[in-house]
């Protein structure tokens, strides 16, 4: 008998070839293992204070960070030139880094998820540019394991 998923209950065998992700204790197929993850990192608390109203820290897990770095692109660059002239704001700047923001937290939820925390406190966000056309979003913080106090 193959591997089956715990959600679908899928099953890989000889002749069946499927990608399983392991969650836990559990194995899921791409597909169930891609909602299982976005389920769970949707649960992970985050703040940038030491702790979480109405929670206790049960156990400090490690500190980490998720770095990303996003291309500007030229398109962005001449329309932030233009933009910069008449005093506008950039919306292909910010969409970008909005949506590098939002990847950059998500990538430390889910390293969080690995290493069993439900919580990132202290988290801080920073941005470094490395030239004109290349932007770094790094965020960073402590996962810990929280229970309701």
């Amino acid at each position: 008998m193959g591997k089956r998923c715990a959600k679908c209950g899928k099953e890989a065998g000889f002749f069946k070839s499927i990608t399983f992700y392991k969650i836990g204790n559990e194995e899921y197929c791409a597909d169930c293992g891609k909602e299982e993850i976005e389920k769970r990192i949707s649960t992970i608390k985050i703040t940038t204070t030491n702790n979480i109203e109405g929670y206790k820290v049960v156990d400090y897990i490690d500190i980490d960070s998720a770095e990303v770095v996003i291309g500007t692109g030229i398109f962005s660059e001449v329309e932030g030139n233009i933009s910069d002239l008449f005093g506008a704001r950039s919306s292909g700047f910010e969409e970008k880094l909005a949506k590098g923001k939002k990847f950059a937290m998500d990538k430390l939820k889910y390293d969080a998820m690995l290493k069993g925390g439900n919580a990132i406190i202290g988290v801080d966000l920073s941005y470094t540019e490395f030239d004109k056309n290349r932007i770094g979003i790094i965020v960073s913080g402590t996962v810990v394991k929280i229970e309701k106090s």
